[in-house]
């Protein structure tokens, strides 16, 4: 059994944690609605190449992080299937959450489609989510472009400095903050 200083210290850090990452219960809401969205990406890049399942892969990775709703619709579109290549792209059908404003302006009478919404802050950097790499670089710059606009965004802080022939660890610095349900 711990002693009663360790157990009061553990709830003293527990709760300094909390406040810091700010999970203390009263995190703001708002009322959201979902938003569908269909979008051709042909990734064109310089450094990297991807074959489809991988460029697949990694745009399910970068909308389920940015806040999209789960088990998007993604097709990948190639001319070559089995090996990395030039021309790689995806057909995406998914769902992002925007502000309801009717849900905002007249009360109860939108309740049944209006969704409880918060903001969350995402980063994207190196390993972070756990499987973008360096090399992801440019997909990252053309999520950002081409796919990050359809999402309700704010206080976007885009570092990311993509250069030929040189991949760094720094490169990809990317955070924003996504409105997302209040309850996963």
């Amino acid at each position: 059994m711990l002693p009663r200083s360790c157990y009061l210290a553990g709830l003293f850090l527990l709760s300094l944690l909390s406040a810091r990452t700010g999970v203390t219960g009263d995190v703001p809401t708002t009322a959201g609605i979902w938003r569908t969205h269909e979008v051709r990406f042909q990734y064109q890049g310089f450094e990297s190449v991807y074959a489809c399942d991988w460029l697949e892969a990694k745009m399910l990775l970068l909308l389920d992080t940015s806040g999209a709703r789960r088990h998007p619709n993604l097709t990948p579109s190639c001319r070559v299937l089995d090996r990395p290549a030039t021309g790689a792209g995806v057909n995406m059908r998914f769902q992002t959450l925007a502000p309801d404003v009717a849900a905002a302006d007249s009360g109860p009478t939108n309740a049944a489609s209006a969704v409880s919404a918060t903001w969350r802050v995402v980063t994207l950097r190196l390993n972070r989510p756990l499987s973008l790499e360096a090399n992801d670089c440019e997909l990252v710059e053309q999520f950002r472009d081409q796919v990050l606009p359809l999402f309700t965004t704010r206080n976007v802080v885009d570092r990311t400095n993509c250069r030929l022939g040189y991949n760094s660890a720094h490169d990809i610095n990317l955070s924003f903050e996504v409105l997302v349900p209040a309850t996963p």
